[in-house]
């Protein structure tokens, strides 16, 4: 069985890195390149609160990437994926 028959799930931990649109972007372009591997991608350690530009969040949203403050909250809702 390949890889695209059995897609995987990301977590990402930016834990201590500033989030910026360019970092969003590589992102991005990895789970695009990769759409056929990755079923979901959680996010943690950027602080919402921070100014990410709410274009970013839709993007992200229709990649399945969520973000999450806590990793338990992260692990969980990739469990239901």
């Amino acid at each position: 069985m390949s890889k695209k028959d059995n897609p995987q799930l990301l977590l990402a931990d930016f834990s201590g890195v500033p989030y910026t649109h360019k970092l969003f972007e590589i992102t991005k372009q990895f789970i695009s390149d990769n759409l056929d591997h990755i079923k979901a991608a959680a996010i943690i350690g950027i602080q919402l609160e921070q100014e990410i530009d709410p274009e970013i969040v839709k993007k992200a949203a229709a990649l399945h990437i969520l973000f999450f403050s806590d990793l338990n909250d992260a692990k969980s809702w990739l469990s239901k994926k």
